[in-house]
């Protein structure tokens, strides 16, 4: 947890460093190279299938901050969909509900509470990813290019999260899951990459 809240302390650290530094660019929006990644969670079926593993706190702890990590990438893309009408947001935010999807699938295979907010529009049970919420949506408000930048963020933290959690070892099912949505943060995190380069 604690690499975690230093990588969020970055994260909000970066925000205002790319705020200052940033020139003026752009708003031109081209919609024709918006893409994400549409993984299938089909693998569910046969993950059912599977024995259920003794998880440690720690797997339990991370379960629960990854499906609100995948719902702050969610809520933030839907936010910035509406601000500024990019197809990327709206795209990107239908993949990451289907993150949610699959966590919460986990979730409910080890008889785990799911976060009460989970379907509450911009709001968190962790107090770190509420205020990481927060600074990430003021940024999204200025511009197209922040927003942009922002949706940046969110993949490299989800990546750097998840590159974390599967480096100590998961049980299978996890593993599985988890792995997807490794690919699933990459692709996107290119998809607003490209969106950047031609801004």
């Amino acid at each position: 947890m604690l690499k975690r809240t230093i990588l969020i302390s970055t994260v909000v650290a970066m925000i205002s460093v790319t705020a200052m530094a940033r020139g003026h660019y752009s708003d031109n929006v081209n919609r024709g190279q918006s893409t994400t990644a549409t993984s299938s969670y089909s693998r569910t079926t046969s993950i059912s299938s599977l024995p259920l593993s003794d998880l440690t706190d720690a797997q339990k702890s991370d379960l629960l901050f990854m499906i609100e990590e995948e719902k702050l990438a969610r809520d933030v893309y839907t936010y910035l969909y509406n601000l500024w009408g990019n197809y990327v947001f709206n795209s990107i935010a239908r993949s990451e509900q289907k993150h949610i999807d699959a966590i919460e699938f986990l979730i409910n295979r080890y008889g785990l509470d799911t976060p009460s907010t989970l379907n509450t529009q911009g709001v968190f049970e962790n107090e770190e990813l509420q205020s990481l919420y927060n600074t990430l949506i003021e940024k999204g408000q200025s511009s197209l290019i922040d927003a942009l930048e922002v949706g940046v963020m969110v993949e490299e933290t989800d990546i750097s999260d998840l590159e974390d959690i599967l480096d100590v070892g998961v049980p299978s099912d996890f593993e599985t899951i988890y792995q997807n949505l490794l690919k699933g943060s990459y692709s996107h995190l290119n998809a607003f990459n490209r969106q950047l380069s031609i801004q």
